[in-house]
C-alpha cells in the first residue's frame, strides 16, 4: 500500500473501531440507564468509547502522538465536540421527546445525507454517484417507514 491507500485504511480502520467502541460504551452504561438521567448516560457512554478508541488506536498506530496541533485542528475538535456532540444530543434528546423511540432512533438515518449535502453546499465538496444513490435510498426507505 502507499502512503494514501495505508492512510486510508487507517483511518477507515479507526472509524470501525470507534464505532465498535461506542458500542462497548453502550454496553457499559446500558444498566446505568435507568438511574441516571440521559445526559449522563451518554456521557459515561461516550467516555468510555473514546478512552478505549484513544488506547486501542495508540497502541495500534506505534506512532508517537503529536507534538502540537495547529489552531484550525483545535477549532474544528472544539466544533465537533461541542456543535456536533452536544447539539446533536440535545436534537435528538428533543426529538425522543416527541415522537416515538423507533421514529426518533430511524430519523438519525438523515444525518449522512444531510451531511453530504451541507459539505456540497457550504465547503464545495463533491458529491459522487454513491453519495446520490445512498442518500436516495436512505430517504426512500425513511418515507416508507413514516408512510406506514
Amino acid at each position: 500500500l502507499d502512503g494514501l491507500e495505508r492512510a486510508e485504511a487507517w483511518g477507515l480502520g479507526v472509524a470501525l473501531l470507534g464505532a465498535l467502541s461506542h458500542a462497548g460504551g453502550l454496553l457499559a452504561y446500558a444498566p446505568a440507564r435507568e438511574r441516571v438521567d440521559a445526559w449522563t448516560a451518554n456521557a459515561g457512554q461516550t467516555v468510555v468509547a473514546a478512552v478505549t478508541l484513544l488506547l486501542v488506536a495508540g497502541l495500534l498506530s506505534g506512532d508517537p502522538p503529536p507534538a502540537s496541533a495547529s489552531p484550525a485542528l483545535l477549532f474544528a475538535m472544539l466544533w465537533s465536540c461541542l456543535v456536533v456532540g452536544l447539539l446533536g444530543y440535545a436534537l435528538f434528546f428533543v426529538v425522543m421527546r416527541r415522537f416515538p423511540p423507533a421514529t426518533a432512533a430511524s430519523l438519525q438515518l438523515l444525518a449522512p445525507p444531510v451531511a453530504a449535502v451541507i459539505g456540497w453546499a457550504l465547503m464545495g465538496e463533491r458529491l459522487g454517484w454513491g453519495d446520490l444513490v445512498g442518500g436516495a435510498i436512505t430517504l426512500a426507505g425513511l418515507a416508507l417507514l413514516f408512510r406506514r
